[in-house]
């Protein structure tokens, strides 16, 4: 097993993520993360009508995935993980979870007060920022990347830390 992406993204794995990010890395395996989402019925049928034939697709809640990834318990050899918020990889990370690098390309505003926009797909409260700069002073690589054709950029450069 290995986790080849991981990304938050409020748009689950809808359009992008399975289309571009998992053609590209040759995924067999996305696992959306978020404590609400699986109790969605609606959402969770649409979420595995759109992941390519042959892959495995589960979404879990932030408790199920922290024992999945203590355990090393993927089905797939080439992993994607989705968080669906920024505050599910907190909850994660605060589980143990340990993360290398982390895509930030779908935080949207959906309903912030105050939110920043660094980029389309980078939108932020001050206390979201604050959690991206714990996440950067853990040692976690936090990038910028949409797609896979658009190039790299540092999340350190564009929130200035």
């Amino acid at each position: 097993m290995s986790v080849i992406l991981n990304k938050v993204d409020a748009k689950l794995v809808f359009g992008k993520v399975p289309n571009n990010f998992g053609r590209f890395l040759g995924a067999d395996e996305y696992l959306v993360v978020n404590d609400e989402i699986i109790n969605d019925d609606e959402k969770m049928n649409l979420m595995s009508l759109s992941i390519p034939g042959g892959c495995e697709f589960d979404a879990v809640s932030c408790k199920t995935y922290a024992k999945v990834f203590a355990e090393n318990d993927y089905y797939g050899k080439k992993t994607i993980v989705v968080f669906r918020y920024l505050s599910d990889v907190m909850t994660c990370v605060d589980l143990g979870v340990k993360i290398d690098t982390l895509n930030c390309a779908g935080i949207y505003a959906e309903e912030k007060e105050n939110p920043t926009a660094y980029e389309k797909a980078l939108v932020l409260t001050p206390s979201e920022v604050e959690d991206l700069r714990k996440l950067h002073q853990s040692g976690v690589h936090l990038i910028y990347q949409p797609t896979v054709q658009e190039p790299v950029i540092e999340v350190k450069d564009l929130l200035k830390f």
